[in-house]
């Protein structure tokens, strides 16, 4: 179930990209209709970037980690939590800025984690320990979510990573 009212998600992005990037909200990627814009991401996701290269340097991994908390904090000034930080919603766009993309799970309205939202959802990798307990959450979820994702641009999987599952 998507959170997001397609007027809030249009407020939040940019149609064209432009060098320099003036505004945190352009870390988001452009919506067509229900549809994140692809035509912008030439560089592919980070999800198949960290495969192909395995992990980053500590200097890459802060820039894509810098424009990531932009997004985040955008977000969160207008109350909304994104809840799917993971590679693969990570897209490059053609200047190889990181821009968030599927907001699937995004949840306006939500102002403090004990009252916020109670769904479960998430990849299983990339879930939260509010999440596990189903306590509630907020915007703490998305810094986690951060945390984890920095994790694996560095080390090269995300943390309490088993490859026997």
């Amino acid at each position: 179930m998507c959170c997001l009212t397609r007027s809030t998600l249009s407020s939040l992005t940019s149609t064209t990209p432009s060098r320099p990037r003036p505004s945190s909200s352009l870390f988001l990627t452009s919506v067509l209709g229900n549809f994140p814009s692809v035509n912008l991401c030439y560089s592919g996701d980070l999800g198949k970037i960290l495969q192909r290269e395995r992990k980053f340097t500590e200097d890459r991994a802060k820039i894509y980690a810098a424009e990531i908390l932009l997004a985040l904090e955008d977000l969160h000034k207008r109350d909304i939590i994104y809840r799917d930080l993971k590679p693969d919603n990570v897209v490059l766009d053609e200047d190889g800025h990181a821009l968030l993309t599927d907001f699937g799970l995004s949840k306006e309205g939500v102002l403090d984690g004990a009252k916020g939202a109670k769904s479960f959802c998430g990849s299983v990798a990339y879930l939260a320990p509010e999440m596990l307990r189903r306590v509630g959450h907020g915007k703490s979820v998305d810094w986690y979510l951060l945390g984890v994702l920095i994790y694996e641009m560095v080390v090269g999987c995300p943390p309490y990573f088993s490859p026997k599952k």
